[in-house]
C-alpha cells in the first residue's frame, strides 16, 4: 500500500510540470536532446558558470537524473516524454528498468490504472 501511495504522488506531480510552464516549446528553447540526454541550450547564470551545451542535470540517490529549472526539480525522463509527446497523462516508466536510460524508445507511460494493475501483479510475485 505504501508503494501505491507514492507512486501517486507522482502522478500529481505530472499535472504541475504541464502548469509550470514545461511544455514542449519551452523545453526545446532550453535544452537540446541527443541520445537519451538533455544538454542546455541557454546561457544560465547558475554558479555564474557557462552551462551551453552542457549536461543538464545530476543523478538521484535513485538513479534519475534531476534537472533544476527555476529553482524547481524535474525529473530528465519526464521532461524527455512532454518534449517528444507535448504532455504526461500518467506515469512514466523505464522499459528496461534502467533509471538513467532515458532514450524515448525506453520510456513509457501507463495510465493511473495500468499502474495500479502492474503494482498487484509485482506483489504477486
Amino acid at each position: 500500500m505504501e508503494r501505491k501511495l507514492k507512486k501517486l504522488s507522482v502522478e500529481k506531480r505530472a499535472s504541475r510540470e504541464e502548469s509550470n510552464g514545461m511544455t514542449t516549446e519551452r523545453l526545446k528553447e532550453l535544452f537540446n536532446y541527443k541520445r537519451g540526454k538533455l544538454y542546455w541550450r541557454i546561457k544560465s547564470s547558475i554558479y555564474g558558470k557557462d552551462v551551453i551545451s552542457k549536461r543538464a542535470g545530476s543523478k538521484s540517490k535513485k538513479g534519475h537524473i534531476r534537472i533544476k529549472i527555476n529553482g524547481k526539480q524535474y525529473m530528465e525522463h519526464r521532461l524527455i516524454y512532454i518534449i517528444y509527446y507535448g504532455f504526461i497523462n500518467g506515469f512514466i516508466y523505464h522499459k528496461n528498468g534502467i533509471n538513467h536510460d532515458n532514450h524515448i524508445e525506453n520510456l513509457i507511460m501507463y495510465s493511473e490504472y495500468q499502474n495500479q494493475k502492474e503494482l498487484c501483479n509485482n506483489d504477486r510475485t
